[in-house]
């Protein structure tokens, strides 16, 4: 089931929903709105000055807004901090949310971030969790939990097209870029995940497209 945050979110999915339709409609990205993914310049700033891209994670994490040339470090940065694992798995997260436990959920998910900032996924399952919570102050962090999620899907959803190979989005991980799609995109169906040319391709059916529409994500 798709995953509805609060706040703006309709309006921005409805701009979502109005701009992929025009870019599933002509195949072609929209590049006023787009963003250049640097890599070299990314690798160079985590690598030779770590401090600065320290410093913009500290802002991120408290919520504070970054541009998009600073999100991206925070972002796209976390695939060449030392012991970054674009495979990792957190069983223990899968199984507390999947029984909704969510204190426990919130306490495994705050774990994984200390290492990873920028795990989208649990990123979502903390706002649920925190969301879910009777406790005003531990319910209070679902504003900066979703401040953070906007943050990084704005950022990968300005990375590219995202309907063809030759324009993918840019994620870290598989598992980004399904919790981009499913809780994010929000499309009518996701019918499936599959390795296409060492991308991620996500089939989904999407409103008022009469054919299944594939979102493509490349690595940094």
């Amino acid at each position: 089931m798709p995953l509805l945050l609060i706040g703006s979110y309709m309006t921005i999915k409805k701009l979502i929903v109005a701009s992929l339709a025009l870019v599933i409609g002509c195949g072609a990205a929209m590049a006023a709105d787009r963003i250049k993914v640097d890599r070299k310049a990314i690798e160079s700033t985590v690598v030779k000055s770590p401090e600065k891209r320290n410093a913009l994670v500290a802002k991120y994490e408290k919520g504070e807004p970054l541009t998009p040339a600073e999100m991206a470090v925070v972002y796209y940065g976390q695939a060449y901090v030392p012991g970054h694992k674009p495979a990792a798995s957190y069983p223990d997260v899968d199984a507390a949310y999947a029984r909704k436990d969510y204190p426990a959920t919130l306490v495994l998910v705050d774990a994984v971030l200390k290492e990873n900032p920028v795990a989208l996924n649990q990123l979502f399952r903390g706002y649920v969790a925190a969301a879910n919570s009777s406790e005003p102050r531990i319910k209070a962090r679902a504003d900066n939990f979703q401040k953070r999620i906007d943050a990084i899907c704005s950022l990968i959803f300005s990375s590219g097209s995202g309907v063809t190979g030759g324009d993918p989005f840019v994620v870290l991980t598989s598992e980004d870029a399904m919790a981009f799609v499913r809780n994010y995109l929000q499309p009518t169906e996701i019918l499936g995940q599959a390795q296409i040319d060492n991308m991620d391709a996500i089939k989904v059916t999407w409103p008022d497209q009469p054919e299944p529409v594939i979102f493509y994500f490349a690595r940094p």
